[in-house]
């Protein structure tokens, strides 16, 4: 299987929809987590961190002048995401987003 034939999907209400964030070609980009109101994050193979809710893609970065690319590892009720940080001069960087 080639990576353009990878797809996200959210199983509610026994309906199955699919997505996939910033259509490139080739770019892996998994979702990681998803609170009750259907939030989704992810990572991007390639860069910042994703938040996908209602069709629209919102992305975070970690500061660039540290991190060579961001992962969301998890989101709660409130919109509060977890993370890490792969940093360029080697090693990760966990973080806290509050969105309040």
């Amino acid at each position: 299987m080639c990576s353009s034939d990878l797809f996200n999907f959210l199983y509610k209400d026994s309906q199955i929809s699919t997505f996939s964030p910033k259509p490139e070609p080739n770019i892996w980009r998994p979702a990681l987590g998803i609170n009750k109101y259907a939030s989704i994050v992810g990572q991007s193979g390639e860069g910042p961190a994703y938040t996908y809710k209602n069709g629209i893609f919102y992305t975070y970065n970690y500061p660039k002048s540290t991190a060579a690319y961001t992962l969301y590892t998890g989101i709660n009720d409130l919109g509060d995401r977890v993370g890490l940080a792969y940093l360029k001069a080697g090693g990760t960087q966990g973080f806290v987003m509050k969105c309040r």
